[in-house]
């Protein structure tokens, strides 16, 4: 992989099978941790917890580096 000969700025990347078995185990480790923090809310708040967490993006977008 490298720099793509017609445009040097761009590089082109590939994921070994490796690579991907790897991400497949810590997307399963990651989707527990999800699970074990917010499995407990109930349906009916979901809602209320995306708006939030919307409102926390909106906010942290705002902000400078």
């Amino acid at each position: 992989m490298g720099a793509l000969p017609t445009d040097r700025r761009v590089y082109s990347v590939a994921m070994t099978s490796e690579g991907r078995k790897i991400l497949k185990h810590a997307i399963a480790i990651h989707k527990g941790w999800v699970d074990e923090l917010l499995g407990h809310i109930a349906a009916d708040k979901i809602d209320d917890l995306i708006e939030i967490f919307s409102g926390f993006k909106k906010d942290l977008a705002g902000i400078e580096s």
